[in-house]
């Protein structure tokens, strides 16, 4: 009897550290598999922000582009208004340089 308490004992504590081993097991997949997810993850989203970065830049390239040819039409009409008054001034001063000869 006692011979046979002593094997049923072992063989409780080969069946709870085969549990423990499966637990570990499972422990261990389980924990595989969440890296494999957070670094998914990471890769999804090192991706959406590479896009999300490469689109604001065409967006602003775009800006620029927009208010550099803005200005550029700005100033050219400037120009053409100061080089126009400077036709008209130079007109009066030649009209009223040829009513003083005459």
């Amino acid at each position: 009897a006692a011979a046979q308490a002593a094997v049923e004992a072992k063989a409780c504590r080969l069946a709870a550290s085969a549990q423990a081993a499966v637990k570990a097991s499972e422990a261990r997949r389980h924990t595989a598999v969440a890296q494999a997810a957070v670094e998914a993850e990471r890769r999804h989203l090192a991706v959406a922000a590479q896009v999300a970065l490469e689109a604001e830049r065409r967006h602003l390239d775009a800006a620029v582009q927009v208010a550099l040819e803005a200005e550029r039409r700005h100033l050219a009409a400037a120009a053409q208004a100061a080089v126009d008054a400077e036709a008209r001034r130079l007109a009066a001063a030649t009209s009223a340089q040829a009513a003083v000869d005459a």
